[in-house]
């Protein structure tokens, strides 16, 4: 995925829940401190064992790299709006570095981060009953189509890979703001790298500045379009189940599989309204 387009990935209506995106930004959890442990007084008379010294051939001990990614997860809900668009695209940059969706939704507009976010769940309840499908189908019908079947979850949309659109403005790692532009227009802001548009806009909202969505719709129109597309999902949950249930029972056999498979999920997505 080129920089320009790192941000701007469609909505898939054929596969139904390939949405697109990109990131959040980090929570670190700093690691507790381990409680002090109390030194044991020696009984009266005792021997006291002299206290080791650290071998001086040993090898030294390994210290955390400070510029190492965090080891936990950032959360994607995490509002990472920024008060100006160049402090936003500075974050953006920063965040982007693990390559991750989920580590900078956050930057994007409410509206449509939460679209995503609730698109991912429903994908995952599709790919969780995908999965559940496959092993009884491995098992009674054959391997084959159970590998067709796990390319159907598609994985976690927020584990996929994205880049940063400043990246061409980087110089020994360091972004190099002489090489950005960003022409805000009121609550737009559009976003150029060596005189070249990265395809990533930028709108303000309730006074913060966000990555703008791709999809020129409003929150009512927003609203409509998650609820139509969960409603699909749910259909395609309920058809895999169906096919689950009929496969245990023997109602569908490795002659008839393709045959009914196809048309059980033919009808699920038969109507994008319905």
């Amino acid at each position: 995925m080129t920089p320009s387009k790192v941000c701007l990935v469609a909505l898939c209506l054929s596969v139904l829940w390939t949405w697109a995106l990109a990131a959040v930004g980090q929570a670190q959890t700093p690691a507790a401190e381990p409680a002090a442990q109390a030194t044991p007084t020696p009984a009266a008379g005792a021997t006291v064992p002299p206290t080791s010294q650290p071998d001086p051939q040993a090898a030294p001990t390994t210290q955390p790299d400070p510029k190492a990614a965090p080891t936990t997860q950032p959360d994607p809900n995490v509002d990472r709006g920024a008060a100006s668009a160049k402090e936003l695209l500075e974050n953006f940059h920063r965040a982007s570095t693990n390559g991750k969706v989920r580590d900078v939704l956050g930057f994007f507009e409410p509206t449509f981060r939460k679209m995503n976010l609730q698109m991912n769940e429903a994908q995952q309840q599709v790919g969780a009953k995908a999965d559940s499908l496959a092993k009884v189908v491995e098992e009674k019908i054959g391997k084959e189509q159970a590998a067709a079947l796990r390319g159907m979850s598609g994985g976690d949309m927020l584990d996929q890979s994205v880049g940063s659109p400043l990246a061409e403005a980087v110089v020994d790692d360091k972004l190099d703001w002489s090489k950005v532009k960003i022409e805000e227009k009121g609550e737009k802001a559009e976003v150029s790298v060596n005189g070249e548009p990265t395809g990533m806009p930028l709108v303000k909202v309730g006074g913060k500045w966000y990555v703008d969505s791709p999809m020129e719709m409003n929150p009512l129109q927003a609203a409509m379009m998650m609820a139509m597309l969960k409603q699909q999902l749910r259909k395609m949950t309920d058809a895999l189940d169906q096919v689950e249930q009929r496969v245990k029972s023997g109602q569908i056999t490795k002659d008839n599989f393709e045959q009914e498979f196809g048309r059980l999920m033919e009808s699920a997505s038969g109507g994008m309204g319905g």
